[in-house]
Formats: C-alpha cells, structure tokens, sequence
C-alpha cells in the first residue's frame, strides 16, 4: 500500500481487505491468529509510523464492524484473528544509494 493512500478507502482497497476478513471467517473457522502484513511503500522520514499505524488499525476494526460474521463471532474483535504487522519501506529518495 502506498503510504500516501492510508485512510482513502477507494486507493488503498480497503473494499479487497473487506472481501478478506468476510471470507476469512467463512473458510478458517479457527481462533488461531493469522499474521497480516501491511508493506507501506515510499514511507518518508517526516511521517510519523504510528499515527499511520493506528489510521490503519482504526480502519481495520471499522471495517470488522460493518462486516457480516458468524453469530458466535458476534462479540470478537478483529485482533481475536488478526496479528497486524507493518513494514515501511522508504521512498528511492531516501533510500541509500
């Protein structure tokens, strides 16, 4: 994801994430966590990683609220299912040559 498209819902596919967590609940009906790894491309110094961390994290558990779960999941969160990794990758700009 471009680092640029955190919180725009239609640039940074957040109706493809949607599609993810619904389906995840249909097919792994676990409560094993699953590793989510956000790539965050041409991330620059002056961005601060963890207002973007939690612009995501608050998008993830509003779309977790929309979604249509399983009665018995009704009460879980997305953090019962999902551990969110981040890694930022630095735009060629910054990055050492």
């Amino acid at each position: 994801m471009w680092t640029q498209d955190v919180g725009r819902h239609t640039a940074s596919n957040y109706a493809l994430l949607k599609i993810i967590l619904e389906v995840n609940l249909r097919i792994f009906d676990s409560h094993q966590a699953k590793k989510m790894l956000f790539v965050l491309r041409d991330f620059s110094p002056e961005s601060n990683k963890e207002h973007i961390m939690g612009m995501i994290r608050t998008d993830i558990s509003n779309i977790w609220a929309e979604i249509h779960k399983p009665e018995k999941f009704k009460e879980k969160t997305a953090d019962d299912f999902f551990d969110l990794e981040f890694a930022f990758l630095p735009h060629k700009i910054y990055a050492p040559t």
